[in-house]
């Protein structure tokens, strides 16, 4: 009799016990839905180094180019690659850079990653979000170059138009109106996203929380700039202007330029 009370309590413990975990489990399902991992502590340092503005010094720059580093397998390895967290500092330094020619004290931490053969550090900045681009490798002959100058590093233009290709196609109300003006249908984005160019410079790829692309395409004869927002899970058409023969001042930007233009002009009277 005894034997058969601690048999079933025993049983009763192992029922409860896979009752309670298994409700734990439908509840972490529930709650990480859709997030894969993203919540370990590499996807995390990943993610915040993806949603980053991505910066440069000129030395780095040589160095990559010394190490034959394409700037798309940089991108490549901050999507795909994994954080060495041994080889990493996560203790915080502050340190003295001039970013797009202004001096500014950045405190950052050291993250080393790798992928495929190539590892890179990046030099983290949470107050700022802003990561540095450096080189594992310091063998090149580069030391004449400047370290604490940093410039915006850009993912290449071809690059760009594949990440804007995979995501689901949205046009506003204005950009359907001017199609029809202009004799055009949508099969001209599918054109635009694999041939045209991406006026990197021109563009606002660190914009939070949608970059702004600028890509030129001639069609018909006539030069255009496409305004192009990249949403969450949406590539959004937004404008489209005849740019022929417009130049920009030394103080001038695309974006005022073209957008005063649309405004103006409005040749098609999709702007009310």
């Amino acid at each position: 009799m005894v034997n058969y009370l601690c048999t079933m309590k025993l049983k009763n413990r192992i029922l409860y016990y896979l009752i309670g975990f298994g409700i734990g489990l439908i509840v972490t399902i529930l709650l990480f839905q859709g997030r894969g991992c993203e919540w370990t502590p590499g996807n995390r340092v990943k993610s915040s180094i993806q949603s980053s503005k991505m910066l440069i010094s000129p030395r780095e720059q040589c160095r990559m180019q010394c190490l034959s580093i394409a700037d798309a397998q940089v991108f490549e390895l901050v999507n795909n690659g994994s954080v060495d967290f041994g080889k990493s500092i996560t203790k915080e330094t502050s340190t003295i850079f001039s970013v797009e020619g202004m001096d500014k004290s950045i405190t950052y931490l050291q993250y080393y990653m790798s992928y495929n053969g190539l590892a890179l550090e990046f030099w983290y900045s949470k107050n700022d979000s802003l990561s540095i681009v450096h080189t594992v490798d310091t063998s090149c002959p580069c030391e004449d170059k400047a370290d604490r100058e940093l410039e915006l590093f850009y993912m290449p233009g071809d690059l760009v138009l594949s990440t804007l290709k995979e995501q689901e196609l949205w046009i506003n109300k204005e950009m359907e109106c001017q199609l029809q003006c202009f004799n055009m249908d949508k099969s001209i984005f599918e054109e635009v996203l694999t041939h045209g160019k991406v006026l990197l410079k021109e563009s606002f790829p660190y914009r939070k929380p949608n970059p702004i692309y600028f890509i030129q395409y001639p069609k018909n004869g006539i030069d255009w700039v496409f305004w192009i927002e990249k949403g969450a899970t949406k590539t959004r058409m937004v404008h489209m202007a005849d740019m022929t023969g417009v130049t920009l001042s030394e103080n001038e930007y695309l974006v005022n330029k073209l957008f005063t233009k649309i405004q103006e002009e409005n040749i098609c009277g999709c702007y009310q």
